[in-house]
């Protein structure tokens, strides 16, 4: 029977003093595994040396922040503010900042380059040559920062001119910064202790353990909910999977201890691969933390946790074997380094704990969506605590129909700015789309100071970088207000508000130097909610499958869930499906179609009663209008490759993605899916999109503010086919009282 470890002990605590000096003595005994100060490293110490690393490194580079091409700053004084992640109020170790750049000095004059970090200048170098470097290697205050972020501002100045009123512009004085700027440091693992900090400590690519195939319905919904939550914040998951027993590993790299070498399943591990026999051996795997099975997260189902405690328990009696530790201090052992191995999650709980050494968020399975919600802009900050069981758990939103910036999390706030300043925000469509309403108007509220130039200040409003509208500000210290309508082409299930704001600088006369002064975004600035209309496009399933949408899978995908799960991700990013509010509903083996209820995301299993425009057979994609009919598109050969379309299935409406060739595409980066209804997607993201639809029935931006929006303004809950009607109705009504004014009039002139 497996043996059940619960040893009662306590822990006294460390002056402060003894534990920084504890670090370099960990550090020793890593750097020599076997060795011990001047004599022979028993069992228990060399396990301890493998499960109590508290030292993480991290880092980050430009490229991991989405800056994946070089950033340049051309401009007379060009600014610019990165801003790097670090574990929010944990102090910092060896925190070093990697300057990479270089700069062309083309025009001559004077070129400064200034480097601030969070606002504390630190670096301030002139360059005299044509070309050169501009790198540079500097220490960061170690300080925690409560804020979770190091700001780095870059200032490039060119001057080369002699008097100010004289033409500064230059094109040939450029300052490059590359994608491998980055900064390391260092924190110790112990002081994260709530959920919070634990998300803010994760690095660019963190790991997702999940049991080994196949995953049950429950794990595999988890965990592409997991997934799909940290790719929106801008991080890169990894998904690993336990090794199930008989299953070969890679074990190059790793180092088994001379003093573990005498139990059986460490020994077995002292090569470069090995085909896991027992659960011992599994469990000195786990021991000796292998990268791949050292997570940030755990999809802790009851498979995994089963799997993690019979490998565990198999260790300790193998240990027990050596005579050189008795069963309280292996249990002892076990309970502070592998807690997982020795109990289970409630249902729907979220965990901190510190297995291996290491901390990890474990998730139970079925919590995904959840985890998803908490972990996001809104309800992060609130995790102080090491465990939660959510119930509920949603983004609040008022039932009027207008909501404010602050309300999604953007902070409203002043700018001062001489030429050119931008204020940006960050919300996610599965926010504004609530009870059939969708953002159809933004309003934002301004107040800009008077400055000495003549002409008027100018802003403009951006979405994902639409232009929607633009207006010169009066300046006279009122509020001025800019709207501008929400065109369906302009949203992204992720998108992005700017508003830029640019000056002429001028002085009095030249006989001062240009002076910038404050605008103001208030907290009043809001969107304003209209009823959804959806396009037949990729765009328009946007707000289709914000809210309560339908994931279609395969049972073949669970089989294999690290090949599939990365796919399923990148086309739920891609196409607006949210972790919160959807399901999974998986077709059983032989079950070619399901007949979806609502909107839907179908990935190689064909919804019943579709009419697809583009479909798979054998190998060879055919696109035209119908099936069965001649196609405009017939192809074979492709691989690596996938075609998304927009379809029907029944009365619902979802996207289609098939796979060409026995190789999923291996997508280097999110995309999104625009304007189109077919699209060919490869791993660089769309390759052809097509538009199948008579493009003259699509709404322009300008009918939006027609007159058949007046009776939805006017009355917003009419459905979309009531105000044709009435106006059929109206048009019928005057016809018939045209026609018998007129018969009435012949009637009386027969009469006469």
């Amino acid at each position: 029977m497996p043996l059940h470890f619960r040893p009662h002990f306590s822990v006294k605590k460390q002056k402060p003093g003894f534990y920084w000096l504890q670090v370099p003595c960990i550090l020793v005994l890593l750097a020599a595994p076997g060795l011990a100060l001047g004599g022979p490293v028993n069992i228990l110490t060399a396990l301890e040396q493998f499960t109590s690393t508290t030292l993480a490194t991290r880092e980050i580079r430009l490229a991991d922040l989405g800056f994946e091409l070089p950033e340049s700053l051309a401009a007379s004084d060009a600014r610019k503010d990165l801003f790097f992640p670090v574990p929010i109020g944990l102090p910092l170790a060896d925190a070093t900042l990697h300057f990479d750049a270089d700069y062309l000095r083309g025009d001559g004059g004077r070129t400064t380059l200034l480097l601030s970090l969070d606002a504390y200048p630190i670096s301030a170098r002139a360059f005299t040559a044509d070309q050169g470097e501009a790198s540079l290697r500097v220490g960061v205050d170690g300080q925690p920062r409560n804020n979770g972020f190091v700001k780095l501002s870059v200032a490039w100045a060119s001057i080369v001119a002699d008097s100010l009123c004289e033409d500064n512009r230059t094109i040939g004085n450029v300052l490059t910064m590359h994608p491998s700027t980055r900064l390391t440091y260092s924190f110790d693992t112990r002081e994260i202790k709530n959920l919070a900090t634990a998300w803010s400590a994760l690095p660019p690519a963190p790991q997702i353990l999940v049991s080994s195939n196949p995953l049950s319905p429950e794990a595999y919904d988890t965990a592409w909910r997991l997934g799909l939550a940290l790719s929106r914040a801008g991080k890169r998951p990894v998904f690993r999977a336990l090794p199930a027993l008989h299953e070969e590993v890679d074990l190059r790299g790793l180092e088994v201890p001379t003093a573990l070498r005498d139990i059986p399943a460490f020994a077995a591990l002292a090569g470069s691969r090995h085909r896991l026999a027992t659960p011992a051996e599994l469990g000195a795997l786990l021991t000796l933390g292998p990268d791949s099975l050292l997570p940030d997260f755990i999809v802790a189902d009851g498979k995994l946790l089963e799997t993690m405690k019979d490998a565990m328990d198999a260790l300790a009696r193998e240990i027990l074997t050596t005579g050189q530790a008795n069963a309280g201090e292996i249990g002892g052992w076990l309970d502070r380094s592998f807690p997982l191995a020795n109990g289970k999650l409630d249902g729907g709980e979220i965990r901190l704990v510190h297995q291996g050494g290491r901390p990890l968020i474990a998730v139970a399975a079925g919590s995904g969506g959840k985890a998803a919600e908490l972990f996001g802009d809104f309800w992060r900050r609130a995790l102080e605590t090491r465990s939660v069981v959510p119930q509920v758990i949603a983004s609040p939103l008022p039932d009027a129909n207008q909501v404010t910036f602050g309300v999604l999390g953007a902070v409203p706030g002043n700018l001062n700015v001489l030429a050119r300043g931008d204020w940006t925000a960050n919300f996610d469509l599965s926010n504004l789309t609530v009870d059939g309403r969708m953002p159809k108007e933004v309003a934002v509220d301004l107040v800009a100071a008077p400055g000495p130039a003549g002409s008027q200040p100018v802003v403009s409003l951006y979405l994902n970088d639409y232009l929607l509208s633009a207006m010169r500000l009066a300046t006279e210290g009122k509020t001025e207000q800019l709207v501008a309508t929400i065109p369906l082409y302009a949203l992204a299930p992720r998108n992005l508000l700017r508003v830029t704001f640019q000056r002429q600088p001028v002085s009095d006369d030249c006989r001062e130097e240009p002076q910038a002064f404050p605008v103001a975004i208030l907290p009043t600035s809001h969107f304003r909610f209209g009823k959804a209309q959806f396009d037949e496009n990729f765009t328009g399933m946007f707000p289709r499958l914000a809210r309560d949408a339908e994931l279609l899978l395969p049972a073949s995908y669970l089989q294999d869930a690290l090949r599939t799960l990365p796919l399923v991700i990148r086309l739920a990013e891609a196409t607006g499906l949210t972790p919160l509010h959807s399901t999974l509903r998986v077709a059983q083996v032989g079950d070619t179609f399901l007949k979806p209820g609502k909107a839907f995301l179908a990935l190689d299993v064909v919804p019943a009663e579709a009419r697809p425009k583009a479909w798979v057979e054998d190998n060879r994609l055919l696109i035209g209008k119908t099936p069965g009919a001649a196609p405009y598109f017939d192809l074979a050969g492709l691989e690596r490759i996938g075609v998304a379309q927009v379809l029907r299935a029944g009365a619902t409406t979802g996207v289609l993605w098939q796979t060409l060739g026995p190789d999923l595409p291996t997508f280097d980066r999110p995309f999104l899916l625009g304007q189109g209804d077919v699209a060919l997607v490869g791993g660089g993201g769309p390759l052809v999109q097509i538009v199948s639809y008579d493009p003259g029935k699509q709404r322009l931006a300008a009918d939006e503010g027609g007159i058949l929006a007046v009776p939805e303004l006017l009355f917003p809950g009419l459905s979309s086919w009531v105000i044709p009607v009435i106006i059929v109705m109206v048009v019928s009504f005057l016809i018939l009282v045209i026609v018998a004014g007129i018969v009435k009039r012949r009637r009386m002139s027969a009469k006469s």
